[in-house]
């Protein structure tokens, strides 16, 4: 399954799924100097840390929009870092990245592990940064130059609160990237439109484009608000103390962050959020990318539309008011009509089986499974079906194609395709087979997604003899399926 996003500023998620099918490793300190003579392979993008370690892109890329705003990304897959640059009306020349709220420009580096608390070069706390395009070309749509940066971020304690110097300031960690490069790093140009999208769901090459987003609007102190966009989204399934748990962190393009961390358990309904959490629980946090701490959520709600652990989507929305967890400052953010969709790496565990089932509570062993799509009664409503099978008896469910995650009512008998039926057949070897239908029953729609055609969800009916010559009922429970709705 290829996951990749357009976006209008930051990192593909195409960089961010290196990280998830990997462990943390130390970086390896034994690279060469960069130095003047050496010459980067086209699609480098590289640079000492702190006069010792190295960063270097196993996969970088870069967008420049229409109105000139140009963001270049790599991911040192070994270890965990990701590295963005950011400038204004790109073109050949020198850029200054001192982050602030006059420019865009600026300097992110972020440990994936502690992704909600980056380091950036906002001036605020003391950042700074600059850049060199040497190369900028349209044609062939390649970027080249260097950078350096300091970068810096609050230091945090194990609970994540702000560590304070014994005059009572808050203590800064620092991240120097020195003799940066980057070359010939190609670029996408994208549209500078009012929502940064791109509606087009095919990618370049024909392939499906599955697009993260990320969105709300953001009021911080009473100030009037703003829509936040995710430019830069994040997403990692961690483990904490043995809980999977699904960690979203979206970034837009003057650093301000919101990270939401979702238990794996969860499933679709609304959920409310807590204001302190040891990595397990449902909780939103705000930065404001200036380097300032997180604002946590007090309340806030989530609730879940659509969950596949299986490909790992999870589509929702939420909001919810930000307050300083420790009550030490009164700055308050409300963050309203967000909305999500998003992907991360599944756990391969996850993937369930196409088709289970109990019959009268005797699991079905399936010789058989097959599924498609019809016409319904010659007319244009589509409908979707599939069948579980072993060498004598079979179950069947049947559905409209168009239909969304939620829970239905199961009914013994189809009207006009809109109708959601079971079917159950006790001996398929006979020569006219006694097929029951569902009296009663519930199907589930977990997870639908209409880019791909990956549907899941479970079921249960009671079948019953619809002519009422067999009184014998049978209880079809614990169904669950998992198929991809191919294209008639």
């Amino acid at each position: 399954m290829k996951l990749f996003t357009s976006l209008r500023w930051m990192i593909v998620p195409m960089i961010v799924l290196l990280f998830s099918s990997c462990d943390n490793e130390p970086i390896d300190p034994n690279f060469p100097d960069i130095e003047e003579d050496v010459i980067l392979e086209p699609g480098e993008f590289v640079a000492t840390i702190n006069d010792f370690n190295m960063f270097n892109a196993g996969a970088s890329s870069a967008v420049l929009d229409t109105d000139g705003f140009l963001v270049i990304s790599g991911a040192n897959q070994g270890s965990g870092e990701v590295l963005s640059l950011s400038v204004e009306n790109a073109e050949v020349g020198s850029f200054s990245l001192n982050a602030s709220d006059a420019t865009l420009n600026s300097g992110v580096y972020i440990v994936l592990e502690q992704a909600a608390n980056p380091y950036t070069t906002a001036t605020a706390i003391g950042g700074s940064g600059s850049m060199m395009i040497t190369e900028l070309d349209m044609t062939t749509q390649v970027v080249s130059g260097t950078f350096s940066l300091i970068a810096k971020r609050i230091k945090l304690d194990a609970a994540g609160d702000p560590i304070l110097d014994s005059s009572g300031v808050t203590v800064k960690e620092t991240v120097t990237l020195s003799d940066g490069e980057y070359f010939q790093i190609p670029f996408t140009i994208e549209d500078a439109g009012p929502d940064g999208g791109d509606d087009d769901p095919m990618g370049p090459d024909g392939e499906t484009n599955i697009s993260n987003s990320f969105e709300a609007f953001v009021d911080l102190d009473g100030a009037g608000g703003n829509q936040f966009v995710g430019s830069s989204i994040f997403t990692e399934l961690a483990t904490v103390g043995g809980i999977p748990v699904v960690r979203i962190l979206a970034l837009n393009e003057s650093a301000e962050s919101i990270r939401i961390d979702i238990p794996e358990s969860l499933e679709l309904g609304t959920y409310d959020m807590v204001n302190l959490s040891d990595g397990t629980e449902l909780i939103a946090l705000y930065n404001d990318g200036q380097g300032t701490a997180n604002l946590t959520s007090n309340p806030g709600t989530l609730t879940i539309t659509d969950f596949s652990k299986a490909t790992g989507r999870i589509v929702g929305t939420f909001a919810f008011t930000g307050t300083d967890p420790l009550n030490n400052k009164a700055n308050v953010v409300e963050a309203t009509n967000g909305v999500f969709t998003i992907y991360y790496e599944p756990n391969a565990e996850n993937v369930p089986e196409p088709f289970t089932v109990l019959v009268d509570e005797v699991a079905v062993t399936t010789t058989v499974i097959e599924s498609g799509v019809f016409l319904f009664a010659g007319s244009d409503v589509e409908v979707f079906t599939f069948t579980g099978a072993d060498d004598l008896q079979s179950v069947t469910v049947t559905f409209p194609r168009d239909i969304t995650t939620g829970t239905y009512t199961m009914v013994p008998e189809q009207v006009d395709g809109s109708e959601v039926i079971g079917y159950y057949t006790p001996d398929t070897t006979i020569l006219v087979p006694q097929v029951f239908t569902s009296i009663t029953g519930t199907l589930v729609v977990n997870s639908y997604d209409t880019i791909t055609g990956n549907i899941e969800g479970t079921f249960s009916f009671s079948a019953t003899d619809p002519t009422g010559q067999d009184a014998t009922v049978y209880e079809i429970t614990e169904g669950t399926f998992f198929f991809t709705i191919e294209d008639m």
